[in-house]
């Protein structure tokens, strides 16, 4: 039977040779591995994660599993210099799946047909850097996933593909080198970018066969700047629009992973919070500020350190005196760091806006739904939600009109107090 982690908040240090595996059943754990080998009989999984958060898997030697680790519904874990040898799959985040960071693991499975180095498949936002994905089938497998970064990443030797994506949109993909001697890239239905822009560039690429005798942002001013003169065409859809033309060598980088408001509507002269996760992907320790902004107006700065590889999730209050009426786009940016070149991935737009709106106006004809008034509706709507908590099952934020955590009578009094107001 596999042994299962269950404390809370608990680091786990394991020594000695394991046979089996490992079922981890709850949140907040770091497993870290010294000095022994993990070996599997090729049918289970390595490490398991079903529905986990705020795991640390690191250091941990693993041979001869199905997945090497798997990751199922599970989101905001860490992957960190873990080696993953002669499984049949190496690393898989599976269904949703997502904020998670893999970095500095070495995967090396059968590279059996259909094998793969790391997978993912209906997973978004999640970083993979600095990772040693090698003689793989396919190195790494994208299905139905979106808004990944790959950077920094050595893709070498895999036997079917060093990358193969599938109805996958919206990844960026850069600064690794792609050293397959079989088919670098094999997409299907995907557009994707494989730039970081002007001079930046893209990544190397060991079948490029370009020449750099130009530079600039079109390639088109004598002299030498690093990069292909010419694109690197992968299909119609993709393209490295500045290939390198040397392998890249490890770069300082942070990164914006997901900013989300709590609420989609606030009273005007009331508070909301957001949340903003900030990671390094990069190749060393970086101390940075992270910025929310209400459209281009700045809500409020916190400094963050993160070790490579890591990510932490901050909160952010935005207390909308002084603000308009209206619709508010809400972005987080970090700034970058020194020598830090790769800056596509330092700011994230929540793509919904917070409405500032009159004060309690959180329903309307279309329960739930604001309609530019405080009425009935809206009380009616409060006393639906009334003693909910945010691990309620009626919860909405929205109806925390005062932002204390709770709906209640605070609440309905303000709503009370701006009765018949209209936008």
């Amino acid at each position: 039977m596999a042994p299962v982690i269950m404390a809370d908040s608990v680091t786990y240090v394991l020594s000695g040779n394991i046979t089996g595996s490992i079922v981890v059943e709850r949140n907040n754990i770091v497993l870290k591995g010294g000095g022994y080998v993990m070996e599997g009989s090729g049918v289970e999984d390595g490490i398991t994660l079903l529905g986990r958060s705020n795991v640390t898997v690191r250091d941990m030697i693993l041979e001869g599993f199905h997945n090497g680790i798997y990751l199922n519904a599970s989101v905001g874990n860490t992957l960190y210099g873990n080696n993953v040898t002669n499984s049949e799959d190496g690393i898989g985040l599976d269904y949703f799946s997502n904020n998670n960071v893999l970095s500095v693991n070495h995967v090396r499975a059968r590279a059996l047909n259909n094998s793969k180095g790391v997978w993912l498949t209906f997973s978004s936002n999640n970083v993979l850097s600095r990772n040693e994905i090698e003689t793989n089938g396919n190195g790494v497998e994208l299905w139905f996933s979106s808004n990944n970064t790959l950077s920094g990443n050595n893709v070498t030797a895999n036997k079917d593909a060093g990358v193969h994506i599938w109805d996958s949109n919206g990844n960026r993909i850069s600064h690794n080198n792609m050293l397959s001697k079989a088919l670098q890239v094999y997409t299907i239905d995907s557009n994707n970018t494989w730039d970081d822009g002007y001079p930046s560039g893209g990544s190397y690429w060991s079948d490029y066969t370009g020449t750099d005798s130009y530079i600039g942002p079109f390639q088109n001013e004598s002299g030498s700047d690093g990069i292909g003169d010419t694109p690197y065409v992968i299909d119609a859809n993709n393209r490295d629009r500045y290939p390198l033309m040397n392998p890249h060598t490890p770069q300082p980088n942070v990164a914006i992973m997901n900013v989300s408001p709590f609420k989609t509507v606030v009273g005007l002269g009331y508070s909301l919070n957001i949340s903003a996760t900030a990671a390094n992907p990069g190749d060393y320790p970086e101390t940075c500020n992270v910025t929310v902004y209400a459209n281009n107006t700045k809500v409020e700065m916190q400094p963050v350190m993160l070790e490579t590889g890591t990510f932490t999730t901050m909160t952010f209050m935005w207390n909308t005196t002084g603000f308009s009426k209206g619709n508010w786009t809400i972005s987080a940016y970090a700034e970058p760091v020194l020598n830090e070149t790769y800056v596509a991935d330092n700011k994230v737009t929540c793509i919904a806006p917070v409405h500032v709106g009159v004060p309690g106006d959180i329903s309307g004809p279309t329960l739930g739904v604001y309609d530019g008034k405080c009425d009935m509706r809206d009380i009616s709507y409060l006393i639906i939600r009334f003693n909910s908590k945010p691990n309620s099952a009626n919860w909405n934020a929205n109806a925390d009109v005062n932002n204390d955590g709770v709906c209640n009578m605070r609440d309905i009094a303000i709503a009370i107090v701006n009765f018949n107001k209209h936008e």
